[in-house]
């Protein structure tokens, strides 16, 4: 990483949703590297689903905080209101 900001815009957790409904996880993943070159498609899944778990748990949170069923309690976990 340069540490440059990323400038790209988070998907939103519906187009999230859509995704994993469409099998798409892998392309979901923020992950370095990835499974070795050739792996087929259950691979890329496995090594793709620890990161797009946490990544969506933290969007989960998110949209729970942006609708006020949720707030956030230092140190930077959400809880229920």
């Amino acid at each position: 990483m340069d540490g440059s900001p990323d400038r790209r815009r988070s998907p939103s957790l519906g187009a999230v949703l859509d995704a994993l409904d469409a099998g798409r996880i892998a392309e979901l993943s923020s992950s370095k590297g990835g499974p070795a070159e050739g792996a087929g498609p259950r691979a890329r899944r496995e090594f793709a689903r620890p990161t797009v778990r946490k990544e969506l748990s933290a969007l989960v949170a998110l949209a729970l905080v942006d609708v006020g069923v949720a707030s956030w309690d230092l140190p930077g976990r959400a809880r229920s209101s």
